[in-house]
């Protein structure tokens, strides 16, 4: 949801043109760090000594387990969705917005209809993307995952760990094997379900108080 509403913001917007392009870069920044870093970023900032928990004077909540790797994974899946959506858009052809305002339809009703339609298949291709890498990470879950055990630490572990167990890592590999091989098969079923035209034409979208205002 947050690189659907980034990508929108990009693409469908009025928004000032050094705000969009800094959109662009922020939101692709965190690809270019290991995901461990991400860790202890949350925990500098939100954690019981961070920046942010000083300046309002308590810890909002434990970063440890499933809080902290859902914010982990949320910067870290970030980048590679808004990369995926930021391109479907620029297959939409924005002039069907426009029309379908003309015809009285009310603004949700454009929405859906001539943004996430076309977009549906590219939108669940990012999730599968996000849920196969969020599958895979064991960095994030190193640095705040607390006692929440994930399949990618666990793998690790019993690999790498004090006493390793190579053949109970071996069985690991192989259950985490077949959901990657199933999401090659599933992004490419996807993407028959994304509607590209063929000829677009830039334009730009008449200002809306809303949408440019949020």
């Amino acid at each position: 949801m947050l690189a659907l509403l980034l990508s929108f913001t990009v693409n469908c917007t009025n928004a000032p043109g050094p705000f969009k392009r800094a959109i662009g870069v922020l939101a692709q920044l965190p690809m270019l760090l290991p995901t461990i870093t991400y860790g202890f970023a949350i925990i500098y900032s939100i954690g019981r000594q961070g920046l942010l928990t000083r300046l309002i004077g308590f810890q909002p909540f434990d970063i440890y387990g499933f809080n902290g790797l859902l914010i982990g994974y949320v910067i870290y899946m970030l980048p590679t969705s808004f990369l995926l959506i930021d391109n479907g858009f620029r297959f939409i052809d924005k002039r069907f917005i426009i029309v379908s305002r003309v015809m009285g339809d009310k603004p949700l009703a454009t929405y859906a209809r001539t943004v996430l339609r076309p977009l549906v298949g590219t939108m669940c291709v990012a999730f599968v993307q996000a849920f196969f890498l969020s599958f895979t990470d064991y960095g994030i879950p190193t640095s705040v995952g607390g006692r929440y055990t994930v399949v990618a630490l666990e793998l690790f572990n019993q690999m790498l760990g004090s006493v390793p167990d190579f053949q109970q890592g071996a069985v690991i590999a192989v259950v985490m094997l077949i959901p990657s091989i199933a999401s090659v098969g599933l992004m490419a079923l996807l993407e028959r379900y994304a509607i590209r035209y063929n000829k677009t034409a830039p334009i730009e979208l008449p200002r809306g108080r809303v949408r440019d205002g949020v």
